[in-house]
């Protein structure tokens, strides 16, 4: 990388020299523009592997969302001094770091000087004074202590007595011998164990690890320390904590598989109206993890102000009333790419370590509203399409309907007059009979005309024509009784005459089906006035079924039916059922949709 047009030859070789890990960073994008040897050492970095990309992508943030929240810092106050944070070298290795930022500019360029100092020394320090003291404790108490020592040229480890009890070893002990190195620790913690013990010698350091060793039958997890002059040390049980610590970590990483498999992001949202993201979250929003645009900017300017307006409504709720929170919101991408995410989130309360907070997960949903919107669009033009069949059936049956009346029913009705003349002249056995068939198929043409256009439903309205139909189709003597019950005015009242016929062809087909398949013992036809529209309702005592949806419906060509009428109105049709129990068909129009 070409660092000149940043420094001079004196500063720049002065920064690649300097003892503190050092990076410059660009304040517009987050890339990092220049890196001394310090840093790379520290990070375990290439030199070439670092050019123009963030730190973020150079994965050295142990916890990403720490960077948000400095950002907050940076941008109000220009600088941070010392900030505790932890981060992750390109092996792996955690580091506790001392981080500072400054603004600073280079050659007209905004730019970020960090210095990373790293502390985990000081994590070690502590971890010895703690084991002093509890040496102390030990020997205050008139106990003694648990301690071991290594004897590096022979890989022996010789443990004090009541180490010994304290393991359980179930290899034999001799005080003299001690144990080999392979049979106490567990293989994958030798090179540890080793690279501790040759790097901390007894008279110029101290070492504290973790390491299984063999005891009761299996491996346990232990702490090892040592401190003393002699090259002794102590020995602690740990392995209830490591394992209820390593269950955590692995829950902890499961969750985050779990959710970057699904694309997800979290967020955490504070009081002030400041936010901290992980990258995920960044890349949701349409943008790099690495820039040092601030999280709470991000959300405000991909919405429209009323979107903005709402969504900020709803988080200031959740965290003054301690709400949950599931939201799904319209977004536009710098690109212009407009994008729906959906965010759930819970409050986190107060502790001794922080405020109050929302802590959530974000996921995009565009291609799931793309399919609904598809999906409406569809069934709109769906129910344009039923509603024009419908009406072309109501037209078909119109005609159909006059045909019969206009020509069958008066050819009918000249034979029969030609017969009666005939039979009033000659009379024969064979005359009779004629007469006989032509009053059946009057009739029938009288029976199939009301069947196809009911006249009361055009002359008095829904209410007395499903009272006629009942009375005329359905007499007393029947094994199922139907009843007709209408609310105060609705015999009177009229509709649309689509909305009447649709709600009588409705209420038809469920009695049809109520008497062919339910067994029901009564039937009740229910009418009510409702605000601006009117509701249907048929019930049975019959034999139920479970009620199907969607595709399911093929089967049942009745119901199909009745929902496709109920669409072509824009009526709301809905089952109820349970085996044993009856069905319900309830139909509500209302003039206000």
């Amino acid at each position: 990388m070409n660092l000149l047009p940043f420094f001079s030859e004196d500063s720049l070789e002065l920064f690649e020299r300097a003892d503190a890990p050092l990076m410059v960073i660009k304040e517009l994008n987050g890339a990092v523009l220049a890196v001394n040897t310090a840093a790379l050492q520290m990070f375990e970095l290439e030199g070439h592997s670092v050019a123009g990309k963030t730190t973020i992508d150079l994965g050295i943030w142990a916890q990403p969302q720490e960077r948000s929240k400095l950002m907050h810092v940076l941008t109000r106050l220009g600088r941070f001094d010392r900030q505790r944070v932890q981060m992750r070298t390109r092996t792996g290795r955690i580091l506790d770091v001392a981080l500072s930022v400054n603004a600073v500019t280079l050659s007209k360029t905004k730019c970020f000087l960090a210095t990373y100092i790293d502390i985990t020394w000081q994590e070690q320090l502590e971890a010895k004074l703690r084991a002093r003291h509890q040496q102390t404790a030990v020997a205050h108490g008139a106990t003694q202590p648990a301690t071991w020592r290594f004897d590096s040229a022979a890989g022996v480890l010789f443990f004090s007595d009541s180490a010994h009890a304290m393991l359980e070893l179930v290899t034999a002990r001799d005080a003299l011998l001690g144990l080999p190195l392979g049979d106490v620790i567990h293989p994958e913690d030798e090179e540890l164990f080793l690279t501790n013990a040759a790097h901390q010698s007894g008279s110029n350091g101290g070492m504290d690890i973790q390491v299984r060793l063999h005891s009761r039958g299996h491996y346990r997890w232990y702490r090892l320390w040592r401190d003393a002059p002699d090259g002794s040390g102590g020995v602690e049980g740990i392995h209830s904590g490591k394992v209820l610590e390593m269950a955590r970590l692995r829950e902890a990483q499961k969750a985050s598989l779990a959710a970057n498999a699904a694309g997800m992001g979290t967020w955490e949202t504070f009081p002030d109206g400041t936010a901290a993201w992980d990258p995920q979250m960044y890349r949701l929003y349409g943008h790099d993890p690495g820039t040092t645009l601030l999280p709470q900017d991000i959300f405000q300017a991909v919405q429209t102000p009323d979107g903005y307006a709402r969504t900020a409504r709803w988080l200031a709720k959740s965290l003054k009333y301690g709400l949950s929170l599931a939201i799904e919101f319209e977004i536009r991408w710098p690109d212009g790419q407009v994008r729906w995410l959906a965010s759930h989130g819970g409050y986190s309360p107060a502790s001794d370590f922080s405020g109050p907070s929302l802590l959530g997960v974000g996921w995009d949903v565009t291609d799931r509203r793309r399919a609904q919107s598809l999906l409406q669009q569809h069934r709109q033009e769906l129910s344009k399409l039923t509603e024009q069949l419908l009406e072309q059936e109501k037209l078909t049956t119109s005609k159909l309907a006059q045909a019969l009346h206009d020509q069958l029913g008066q050819t009918l009705t000249a034979a029969r007059l030609m017969l009666d003349v005939q039979m009033n002249t000659q009379p024969t056995e064979s005359g009779r009979s004629m007469g006989v068939l032509l009053g059946q198929a009057m009739e029938q043409v009288r029976s199939l005309l009301m069947e196809l256009r009911p006249p009361m439903l055009e002359e008095n309205g829904l209410g007395p024509a499903l009272q006629n139909e009942i009375d005329r189709v359905y007499p007393p003597g029947l094994p199922c009784d139907i009843t007709l019950d209408a609310s105060e005015g609705f015999m009177a009242s009229r509709w649309p005459a689509n909305v009447e016929y649709a709600f009588f062809m409705i209420a038809r087909e469920a009695i049809s089906n109520a008497l062919s398949h339910a067994k029901a013992d009564l039937i009740q036809v229910l009418l009510r006035l409702e605000p601006q529209g009117l509701s249907m309702e048929v019930a049975d005592d019959g034999q139920g079924f479970v009620p199907a949806s969607g595709a399911e419906l093929a089967g049942h060509l009745g119901l199909v039916g009745m929902k496709e009428r109920a669409a072509a109105v824009h009526a709301r049709l809905s089952f109820s059922s349970l085996v044993g129990d009856g069905t319900r068909v309830k139909l509500m129009w209302s003039a206000a949709q």
